[in-house]
């Protein structure tokens, strides 16, 4: 089961008390379950977010950059693909990420709707298809199935 219970206030408040280190890991979660919905159209799943940040060392940022610009078109993409509720769009999130990103509320907002899109991704995502642990594989190793309804 993927979460879907992301919220905002809690990344931004958990982020802040652990020096960065949740956010880390959010993201790493985050991108790992974005793979687990694209790979199921066949897609390429992206790097990891932890191996794009440590790239990101050597890169100057450019690396964390890319991945972050096409996990945010991966949601969308995917969210109106599946005909999942769409919180917001990715022309707004662009803009006010990059654009409007001074104002400081622009992007608090986007965050919000990006959140709400990829809760209700998870959500599809866990209605239409059901994980079942392979006995003798590594607990790391999980078959899924798609839900005969």
């Amino acid at each position: 089961m993927l979460k879907t219970n992301r919220g905002f206030w809690k990344f931004f408040l958990l982020s802040i008390i652990t020096f960065g280190i949740y956010s880390l890991v959010f993201w790493h979660v985050w991108g790992n379950d974005l793979n687990r919905i694209v790979e199921k159209d066949g897609d390429k799943p992206q790097i990891s977010f932890l191996a794009a940040f440590f790239l990101g060392i050597i890169t100057f940022g450019i690396v964390p950059l890319v991945w972050y610009i096409k996990m945010v078109v991966r949601v969308y993409g995917k969210a109106e693909k599946k005909g999942v509720e769409v919180k917001g769009s990715l022309v707004f999130f662009l803009i006010a990420e990059i654009v409007l990103s001074f104002t400081i509320v622009c992007p608090i907002i986007a965050l919000i709707q990006l959140f709400k899109t990829m809760n209700n991704l998870c959500g599809w995502y866990n209605n239409n298809f059901k994980e079942v642990r392979v006995e003798e594989a590594p607990a790391e190793e999980v078959k899924v199935e798609e839900v005969q309804e």
